[in-house]
């Protein structure tokens, strides 16, 4: 630095109150004398989210803490969002905990915490405000210069907190976003990364680069977790292969070719997972349509229709006529299925009244994760199909792709409560199994093995677009 830029930078000092003073000092004291390179913010002019995915232990509260108390100081009457899974975490991690903003920010700054309500307002009149992922309706009406996403991978409705609180970061002329997690396989981390030396910039870490502020008895702790994938997670931070993640696997579902005609189909089958009542409000209705065709031997199922929205009673109840009503390569569905169970038993009455024959199916007392283990074989030997897409070869069809995800991550992410195409498709396949229409034990034959035989009708692939 040449002597008139130190002589104009100890102009400035001169002219700084002693608070900013005070402020610029604990500024420095956490970037030069105790941050790890990991920690050390991205340049905010070209990024605007910064996404750290660390091990347990690895210093992401304080560094949350740190950032977001930065923002609040310098720059006066800001607003900041402090999301975390729960209130219990938005209360005792981020705002009171060890490593908490009460506990890293000079007290002096803080004007009142308001325990209740999870609020903070400073000297310099900016806010920031806790709003759980466990409530995203509360985010509606809310707006701010910035937020923090706290564990983000553990949200139960992160979908819908995702998407409800990036529309409250409307202030100032460049918001920022801050996201701290022990990553998980989850689809939003899966796009954030995608997006990453874009507009996002991701530190990574393990626990060990932060052994010297742990306790000894945790590092007994790491070692045991040590080569295994939960360790690869928990420890290292690392993102586990999406597709690999859960029970049931990207690799294992099969791609109709879109230039091959769809076959011939010997029965149609719905399968639906209902959710509108109060209680369910951010769940959504999940239905899947299967057509059941023979192909070199063996009996198959094929996608023909899928999707999931939050509908009250009245809608869902128009949407399950008009699924059912529907034609799909020229072929009506002959099965309607619905569990027998919650709000699937009020729909089931009233569309058999209508004359619609909904068939109701007991999964008895196993749990999801035991149907998915069940129903895998299916996929895993290769007589589950999904459409191939004209416009991007080699890829499902785009309306595929949100029960893909949902069904790869399958129980892995617990992040997530939309599990409805999960059930939707579960339930279909076992049915189709208990039914005697799909077998895991039979041969699957080469698509070049002489057995193969067209179908006698070539008919146009209506998906294939």
């Amino acid at each position: 630095m040449d002597a008139s830029c130190l002589a104009e930078l100890s102009t400035k000092l001169k002219t700084l109150t002693p608070d900013w003073v005070d402020i610029l000092s604990w500024r420095e004291e956490w970037l030069a004398g105790y941050a790890h390179d990991y920690q050390l913010p991205p340049d905010w002019v070209k990024y605007t989210i910064w996404s750290m995915l660390a091990g347990r232990g690895a210093g992401k509260t304080r560094t949350a803490a740190q950032e977001t108390g930065w923002w609040a100081l310098s720059e006066p009457g800001s607003r900041t969002l402090l999301i975390a899974p729960t209130a219990g975490d938005i209360r005792d991690v981020i705002i009171e905990g060890d490593s908490g903003i009460l506990n890293v920010i000079p007290t002096k700054f803080i004007k009142t915490y308001n325990r209740s309500l999870s609020e903070i307002v400073f000297t310099n009149g900016s806010t920031m405000k806790g709003i759980p992922a466990s409530e995203p309706q509360r985010f509606r009406g809310q707006q701010a210069n910035g937020a923090l996403y706290d564990e983000l991978a553990a949200y139960d409705y992160l979908k819908d907190t995702w998407d409800l609180s990036r529309m409250c970061l409307r202030l100032g002329t460049r918001t920022k976003t801050m996201i701290t997690t022990t990553p998980k396989p989850v689809p939003l981390l899966k796009k954030l990364v995608e997006r990453e030396g874009k507009d996002v910039f991701i530190s990574r870490a393990s626990s060990y680069q932060n052994l010297i502020n742990l306790s000894d008895n945790f590092k007994d702790e790491l070692l045991r977790y040590e080569g295994t994938e939960y360790g690869r997670q928990e420890i290292h931070g690392e993102i586990l292969n999406f597709d690999d993640a859960g029970i049931l696997k990207r690799s294992w579902l099969r791609m109709w070719p879109s230039d091959r005609p769809l076959p011939e189909l010997i029965t149609v089958i719905i399968s639906a997972d209902t959710a509108f009542t109060d209680k369910t409000e951010n769940d959504r209705s999940a239905f899947t349509v299967w057509g059941v065709f023979n192909y070199l031997g063996t009996t198959n199922a094929i996608l023909l229709d899928s999707w999931a929205e939050r509908l009250n009673y009245p809608d869902l109840r128009e949407r399950a006529r008009n699924t059912w009503n529907d034609l799909y390569n020229e072929v009506k569905p002959s099965i309607f299925l619905m569990e027998d169970k919650g709000s699937g038993i009020s729909l089931r009455q009233e569309l058999i009244s209508e004359g619609i024959p909904v068939t109701p199916y007991n999964p008895g007392r196993a749990d999801k994760i035991q149907r998915a283990n069940v129903a895998s074989p299916l996929l895993k030997d290769g007589f589950i199909w999904l459409p191939e897409s004209k416009k991007q070869p080699g890829k499902f069809m785009s309306w595929c792709n949100d029960m893909i995800e949902e069904l790869v991550v399958f129980p892995v992410s617990d992040s997530d409560t939309h599990d409805d195409y999960v059930d939707s498709c579960v339930q279909a396949w076992n049915f189709l199994r208990d039914q005697g229409y799909l077998r895991s034990d039979l041969k699957v034959y080469d698509e070049d093995d002489d057995e193969y035989v067209k179908p006698k009708k070539q008919r146009v692939n209506p998906y294939g677009a």
